[in-house]
């Protein structure tokens, strides 16, 4: 296989950009099977999401344990592992474990030092499709020498890791990187992708060109069915498709969206308004008044996106991305009334 177009993804990658980009770059990346995949990415760029309490920063929308210490004791994980996790700026996470993929994104040779660093830990190098591989631990297999490697999850996974200039990709088995250097190298073969793309281009859009994407999570359909036993009246909203929950933020606001896929023009606009109402009956920040929610609507693949944006003054940094957090809490709690759909 020519590791030709991933090799140059690297390169288009070594310099810092607007947070969109890189998950466009990343899209071939996500589940290819979404009737497997109610979740199907998470996204967050960690400084952004600093714990007012101590000023560190938190990893939201993962469980890796491992990432999460990493981000808040920077400096113990980068004598660990050799990556300046201070230079990171993003972090996408696709798929389900053991077979998760974990990117992440930051400023030029962020992991520079981690060959070094890792091999002197037990890590070893070879290729795999032409790429430049470290490896510790056999496929899948957690390991409980090696449950204090930030890169193991807290619970001493296997790691295999591609590292670029602004770039490190990790998965658990030497397949996994095999997969993702296929991905990256045949995009056009990617069916979801353009669905995904054109969400994150309306929320781009929506968020206006001096916002930055601080949370973003992708479902399918299935992520808001109700339980058959919930009691609940069945939906009357327009059937639709994909979903991104976002929170993005600028210097004057920060603000929660929902972006979906409808069939048509119609069906977009009637959602849109029926969500918009059953967002403000939702839960809000404390002491907080935010703006009437903004509904765009625009063409997409295969239909019409409405995004619902809802606005946070600037007092409120956070309120933008405790919103986004409440609601993810409620979707995978099984019941977010603002999307529900009967099963």
């Amino acid at each position: 296989m020519k590791p030709g177009l991933f090799v140059a993804l690297l390169l288009m990658l070594s310099c810092p950009a607007m947070a969109f980009e890189p998950l466009d770059k990343f899209l071939p990346v996500l589940p290819a099977n979404l009737n497997e995949a109610p979740v199907v990415f998470t996204y967050t760029a960690p400084h952004s999401l600093q714990m007012s309490e101590t000023g560190k920063t938190a990893l939201i929308g993962t469980t890796d344990q491992g990432l999460n210490a990493a981000f808040y004791d920077a400096a113990t994980a980068k004598t660990a592992t050799g990556i300046d996790f201070d230079l990171v700026y993003g972090v996408l996470t696709a798929g389900d474990p053991p077979q998760n993929v974990t990117v992440l994104l930051g400023e030029d040779r962020f992991a520079a030092d981690a060959p070094t660093v890792l091999t002197a830990h037990g890590y070893t190098t070879s290729e795999i499709a032409g790429l430049p591989v470290l490896s510790v631990g056999e496929d899948y297999a957690p390991s409980s020498e090696r449950v204090g490697d930030p890169l193991g999850s807290g619970v001493g996974k296997a790691v295999r890791l591609a590292i670029g200039d602004g770039f490190l990709l990790r998965v658990a088995a030497t397949e996994g990187i095999a997969y993702v250097a296929a991905a990256m190298n045949t995009p056009d073969a990617c069916v979801s992708c353009k669905f995904w793309k054109a969400l994150l281009d309306a929320l781009n859009t929506a968020s206006g060109p001096t916002s930055s994407l601080d949370a973003a999570t992708g479902f399918t359909p299935p992520a808001f069915f109700q339980p058959s036993d919930s009691g609940a009246a069945p939906s009357e909203l327009p059937q639709y498709g994909l979903v991104i929950l976002a929170a993005t933020s600028t210097d004057t606001s920060s603000t929660a969206h929902v972006a979906v896929i409808f069939p048509s023009v119609s069906d977009a606009r009637t959602g849109a308004k029926m969500i918009s109402d059953r967002l403000l009956q939702q839960p809000l920040p404390a002491n907080v008044q935010p703006s009437t929610p903004r509904i765009a609507i625009t063409p997409g693949p295969g239909g019409n996106i409405a995004v619902i944006s809802i606005d946070f003054p600037a007092d409120g940094a956070q309120d933008g991305v405790d919103t986004y957090l409440n609601w993810l809490n409620q979707i995978y709690g099984r019941s977010f009334p603002p999307l529900a759909l009967a099963n």
